[in-house]
């Protein structure tokens, strides 16, 4: 005889341990989350180790670098002109400036790929930045392409001559012609941000394709869900991606920004991830 938990984990389509972490995620109030979770932890670490450099190299070193250049310049005893001073304070700031850049994706890396409590939610956190990025690239150029596109307009409206207006591209034209820029402009901050955070690409753009089949999945599952994006939602952010021409097995899915959990949830995130598929403290009656 089927228990209830049994016929609760046979509505969703998953391994026993996922079910029971969505339904416990259900329970807890954190569905929308337990399900990125669930789509973080269906793939591989998408943290990328470069060696042991990589999260103990501090910047600290920066200071000897600056001494030994003002041991090559200005500390020898030559005379230099006030060009040449110049010169070296506006190479001095760019290299601080420089510095300061490379810190703060030092310390955004160490914030995605080391959280202190739990590495499934350092990998639920890593996605979520990644879905925020890409929304924010697609809005980004869709923007920059309207603004384009009703100059050019503009433009063509302006024009007297017969000839110039029959050689002027037709609206349709100038959109078409400017989705290759849209995904070429994504692509380039997609590939920048997972470069700068030390982050695989192609892993968290499978992450994406899990977590968008398992929320369409739970909102037929659950429709009262207040934490789920409605079915309207999630074709409003398809329809943005398919503007900058985002749209396919290279492409992660279009999925709506994911709110960074508070420290309550995050608690219960972490219950959620430590479950195991041979025991379970879900309620029976979901």
């Amino acid at each position: 005889m089927i228990s209830a938990l049994g016929l609760a984990l046979s509505t969703l389509p998953l391994g026993a341990r996922f079910a029971k972490m969505l339904l416990l995620g259900k329970q807890a109030g954190v569905l929308l989350h337990a399900a990125a979770l669930v789509a973080a932890m269906s793939e591989k670490d998408p943290f990328l180790r470069t060696g042991p450099s990589a999260h103990h190299n501090d910047g600290n070193d920066d200071d000897d670098d600056d001494e030994e250049e003002d041991d090559e310049f200005g500390n020898d005893g030559g005379e230099y002109s006030s060009q040449d001073l110049t010169n070296f304070r506006v190479a001095r700031e760019a290299q601080h400036a420089l510095k300061l850049k490379r810190r703060a994706e030092l310390a955004m890396k160490r914030q995605l790929s080391m959280h202190p409590t739990s590495d499934a939610l350092a990998r639920l956190r890593a996605l979520g930045a990644f879905v925020h990025a890409e929304a924010t690239a697609q809005a980004s150029a869709v923007a920059a392409a309207a603004t384009t596109t009703a100059g050019a307009g503009a433009g063509a409206g302006s024009s007297n001559d017969g000839a110039s207006r029959s050689e002027s591209k037709s609206p349709s034209s100038l959109l078409s012609g400017s989705v290759a820029g849209r995904t070429a402009t994504v692509l380039a901050a997609r590939r920048s941000f997972c470069a700068r955070l030390g982050l695989h690409e192609p892993t968290l753009v499978r992450m994406t394709k899990v977590l968008d089949q398992l929320l369409r999945l739970l909102v037929l599952r659950f429709p009262e869900d207040p934490q789920l994006p409605s079915g309207e939602a999630l074709d409003a952010v398809k329809k943005q991606a398919m503007q900058c021409g985002c749209i396919g097995a290279q492409h992660p899915s279009p999925l709506p920004p994911l709110v960074p959990p508070s420290s309550t949830e995050e608690a219960s995130l972490r219950q959620v991830s430590e479950i195991r598929s041979d025991r379970c403290m879900v309620s029976h009656r979901i």
